[in-house]
């Protein structure tokens, strides 16, 4: 597999225009934003199922814009984990957490 090294981020997938590539070692586009997938059940053209590939594609501020404008896109919020705070006391010797 050869290493991407560009002046250019990929093109827009949607009009095809040019990204600059803030990161020439990879894939930064200026301009736009990248999207990574690691499949999605259901797709007939991608889903390796294991993990350790994605696919990797790009799509300009604009095409972005217009397609929220087109109520085609999501915005999504990850809940906030857990708190994972631990309790400690002296134990007693006795109590086992059961009661």
């Amino acid at each position: 597999m050869t290493e991407r090294n560009s002046e250019k981020a990929l093109p827009c997938i949607v009009c095809k225009g040019e990204l600059d590539n803030i990161d020439p070692r990879g894939n930064q586009p200026s301009g736009g934003l990248e999207f990574t997938t690691h499949g999605h059940y259901g797709s007939t053209i991608f889903d390796p199922m294991g993990g350790s590939v994605f696919l990797c594609v790009n799509i300009c501020d604009g095409c972005v814009s217009d397609a929220a404008k087109d109520g085609a896109v999501l915005f999504g919020e990850m809940p906030p984990p857990a708190p994972r705070n631990r309790i400690l006391r002296p134990w007693d010797g006795e109590e086992d957490g059961t009661a």
